[in-house]
């Protein structure tokens, strides 16, 4: 197999990693505010958020939520560890940690190595704090990983309409040429990873055109998701799986990309 592509300015923002299990409904919220003593030193900001939905890959993919309810006296929150620059961020809900790396100015992306190695530490001192508290072990049931790229406007494009120049899949030409450019475009693709396996995995490409807060220029948020079950095998699938979704992630990336942009990025190989 060719090797994976390469950029040496790849438009990466921010990286995410994520492990679900099945919910510890005994991890409250108490027990996060003593969970954050062990991460406090790196990532000594608090945030509390609402929990997130948990989201299994299925055979036949769901098109609309079924709404449920669950009742509970008190409901746990979603709490975040924030580094002092901001680039560093953990999140705990009673069945989902993640860690993320996010792009602060003047920074290269240090690829997808360092960010999950830094991952497999923080998870790692999540785990020895369940084991502490007598809390259990989390019971893998899916794997996540998300590429963020802000492509902002100026390097083989300049309007929201031009997004094809991008992203070839957005290019809106027709033969009859009656409609103008259009204001703006966007995009959500699904393609199924590895369809003759049993564990069901799936990568996400979604496209969606805004505006830069600082220079008000337009942008091209590009998100690739790769996200999948986990058989509750050794604990090294969950690295085997990450490793295939950023796999499908860069050689996705990079044939969903024009040429174009392609050279504005430094492609290596």
């Amino acid at each position: 197999m060719k090797p994976l592509p390469s950029f040496a300015k790849p438009p990466v923002a921010e990286v995410a990693i994520a492990a679900q299990f099945d919910a510890i409904r005994s991890l409250t919220g108490p027990h996060m505010g003593m969970l954050w003593q062990r991460f406090r030193g790196a990532l000594p900001t608090l945030q509390v958020h609402p929990a997130l939905d948990p989201r299994l890959e299925r055979s036949s993919p769901e098109f609309e939520k079924k709404l449920t309810f669950e009742l509970e006296t008190v409901p746990t929150p979603r709490v975040w560890f924030i580094g002092n620059n901001e680039e560093h961020l953990v999140q705990v809900q009673q069945d989902r940690f993640v860690f993320n790396w996010r792009r602060i100015p003047g920074q290269d992306y240090p690829r997808y190595e360092h960010v999950k190695a830094s991952f497999e530490k923080n998870f790692d001192l999540f785990r020895e704090y369940l084991a502490d508290e007598g809390l259990g072990e989390p019971r893998l049931n899916q794997w996540e990983l998300t590429y963020v790229n802000r492509i902002l406007a100026g390097d083989g494009w300049h309007r929201h309409g031009e997004l094809g120049s991008v992203v070839p899949l957005l290019d809106p030409s027709t033969e009859g040429g009656f409609l103008p450019e259009p204001e703006d475009i966007a995009l959500r693709v699904r393609y199924r990873i590895s369809p003759e396996e049993e564990v069901v995995s799936r990568l996400y490409v979604e496209a969606t055109p805004g505006f830069d807060r600082a220079s008000g220029k337009p942008v091209l948020g590009l998100t690739l998701t790769a996200r999948g079950g986990l058989d509750r095998g050794p604990e090294s699938m969950l690295g085997r799986r990450l490793d295939v979704g950023r796999e499908w992630i860069v050689r996705g990336f990079a044939e969903v990309t024009s040429k174009t942009m392609h050279r504005h990025w430094e492609r290596e190989r």
